[in-house]
């Protein structure tokens, strides 16, 4: 079964930012070799205002993927590299999990290996579809390459709250057709900040993301959500039209373009079946 994890890093310094740039583009580079690591994407999502703040997303289609990655000599090589056992910790980190594979021994090694890790039990939509994307998608930065878009979404407290907004991203995800590879909303922390809300969408191409939203209920759907919020942030990474972010202004979400630092959006031959 498939799970997603998001992962928040924070470095002590510019030179730890730049070590972990490369010791996570090694990481990424062994991915090619596992079809089932289907997004592993490795982002700082406010380069120019806090550059030693780091964002991971990693979706596995199940455990096996999860397994043949990180067991890999070289991926715990450059794992030691970010995280060298008995020195004070250099970066900190808070992993979330999402997804009926997050269960069992995942869970457990997650708990032991990584410094602090949450499963949010609100969530919404799917980590991972269940009907065809196209194989051989492009890497990001092309224009017929894969898109992620992450809104970050804070409810109004004196509306429907929280709780309104995920039951818009679940109706959004019973709307998403092929080449929608992820629609999954959560609430990271909801006892110390019940209103923000996640939104992570990853598509196989612009194609993907325009017949999505130009249907009819995504679009209600979407203006919907945006009446009910105070505030929500677009970031796409991966090359979104131009086009395609005047669409969402449209919708009234901004979407600003970021630059993944390492890994992919979408894996060119990804298996949901993990092989």
């Amino acid at each position: 079964m498939a799970f997603m994890l998001r992962v928040r890093l924070d470095a002590a310094s510019p030179d730890v930012s730049a070590n972990a740039i490369s010791a996570l583009s090694d990481m990424a580079a062994l991915q090619t070799e596992h079809r089932g690591v289907i997004t592993y994407m490795f982002t700082r999502p406010d380069l120019a205002t806090n550059p030693n703040h780091f964002e991971f997303t990693e979706v596995y289609a199940n455990e096996g993927a999860f397994w043949a990655h990180s067991s890999h000599p070289d991926f715990m090589a450059a794992y030691v590299r970010m995280f060298p056992p008995g020195r004070d910790p250099h970066v900190t980190s808070v992993t979330y999990g999402y997804g009926p594979g997050m269960e069992g021994k995942v869970r457990s090694v997650c708990d032991i290996v990584l410094q602090k890790c949450r499963y949010p039990t609100v969530s919404a939509g799917f980590v991972l579809s269940s009907k065809d994307w196209p194989a051989g998608a492009t890497d990001q930065g092309n224009e017929d390459g894969p898109v992620a878009l992450l809104f970050r979404i804070r409810a109004k407290e004196e509306e429907g709250g929280a709780p309104r907004i995920m039951q818009i991203i679940d109706d959004l995800s019973k709307e998403a057709g092929e080449g929608v590879v992820t629609c999954h909303g959560s609430i990271p922390e909801q006892e110390t900040a019940p209103l923000d809300v996640e939104l992570v969408l990853v598509c196989s191409t612009n194609a993907h993301v325009a017949s999505f939203i130009d249907a009819p209920k995504v679009d209600q759907l979407f203006r919907a959500l945006v009446k009910e919020v105070a505030g929500v942030r677009g970031e796409a990474y991966g090359t979104l039209l131009v086009t395609l972010r005047g669409s969402f202004r449209d919708l009234g979400l901004a979407v600003d373009q970021k630059n993944i630092d390492a890994g992919y959006v979408l894996h060119p031959h990804a298996d949901r079946n993990g092989n």
